[in-house]
């Protein structure tokens, strides 16, 4: 008949506890687990993921409080740790939407969640309707430096801008071109006599961008205009502005 070993001391005791525990850390963790045919459930709590240097990379679940009501959905980053997309909302409806940040942390892209439908930003803006008649476009006849003969002003939500200008000689010749903010975007045009006259401006920067000039900021776009004879006037307007 065998032998049978048994702890016979508290030190044999503790050294197989010791050595028990060991065991168990080494199997402590999902590690390179894998789920087939199932699901994790997680009630209440929160899932973190971090890059090797602890940077998030999401967290998915309770994300907070906001307003007093407790908020879960998910949130993703970029690799420099910044926000990137969240989707979150509670069970009352509060806050229910996806957004997107840009690196400095603006909303710049959500859908509406009051209504259900549609987008909530970026702010869409259509062109302001113009008469078809060209006697009844603003009109200058300054001679010296250009004369703003129509403005808009507008919030940025956009690195660039994308204008169409429509300039028309009433019995003279002159010059039009579009500025931002009292800087011109794109070229000067000569305004004919009698026959209407386009500038494109087409995806232009804005100027000062990302210095001067950040999202959501109001900028002023002019149709400018000058009249080569003080006898006679130039007219125009802007048929297209949007960002892009």
């Amino acid at each position: 008949m065998g032998k049978v070993n048994h702890p016979t001391t508290m030190i044999d005791r503790i050294l197989a506890l010791e050595s028990e525990v060991k065991s168990l850390r080494k199997r402590a963790g999902l590690g390179n687990s894998s789920i087939s045919d199932g699901d994790i459930t997680l009630q209440g709590g929160t899932l973190r993921v971090r890059n090797q240097d602890g940077t998030y990379v999401a967290k998915i679940g309770y994300l907070g409080i906001i307003a007093g009501n407790p908020i879960y959905g998910a949130q993703f980053y970029r690799p420099d740790g910044t926000e990137a997309i969240i989707i979150y909302g509670d069970a009352t409806g509060f806050a229910q939407y996806i957004g997107y940040k840009d690196k400095a942390g603006h909303l710049i892209f959500s859908d509406d969640d009051n209504s259900g439908q549609g987008l909530s930003m970026p702010w869409l803006s259509y062109s302001n309707p113009m008469p078809l008649q060209t006697s009844l476009w603003p009109a200058t006849t300054n001679t010296g430096a250009f004369d703003p003969v129509a403005q808009t002003t507008a919030f940025v939500s956009h690195s660039a801008i994308y204008v169409v200008a429509e300039f028309f000689g009433n019995g003279g010749t002159g010059n039009g071109r579009v500025t931002v903010n009292g800087t011109q975007v794109g070229s000067t045009v000569v305004i004919n006599n009698g026959s209407i006259t386009s500038v494109v401006v087409n995806s232009v920067q804005i100027p000062g961008w990302g210095t001067t000039v950040n999202f959501m900021d109001l900028i002023n776009i002019n149709i400018e205009a000058k009249a080569d004879s003080a006898l006679h006037s130039v007219a125009g307007h802007a048929k297209i502005v949007a960002g892009v």
